[in-house]
């Protein structure tokens, strides 16, 4: 088990990392119609740095650059998946 720093210091680049994943999926066009904390994949490379895929590929809709309504909608859906 990590210490209590070092487990914030690692959530803190993940919620990072994942922000940035998602902003680049919804800059290429890519809107899932059920974006959860559960459809992604998190690996690490050798140095120890997060990487994130996305999963369930079914439920994903490619088109162009999503405007800010799609994207706030995929973001809220993901927010709200932390809570449960």
């Amino acid at each position: 088990a990590l210490p209590n720093d070092a487990r914030a210091a690692l959530r803190g680049r993940l919620v990072e990392e994942l922000a940035r994943f998602v902003a680049r999926v919804h800059e290429a066009g890519v809107c899932h119609d059920d974006l959860h904390a559960g459809n992604f994949l998190l690996s690490f490379d050798a140095s120890g740095a997060p990487a994130f895929a996305l999963i369930d590929l079914p439920g994903v809709r490619l088109r162009k650059r999503l405007r800010w309504s799609a994207c706030r909608d995929n973001l809220v859906m993901l927010r709200a998946s932390f809570d449960t």
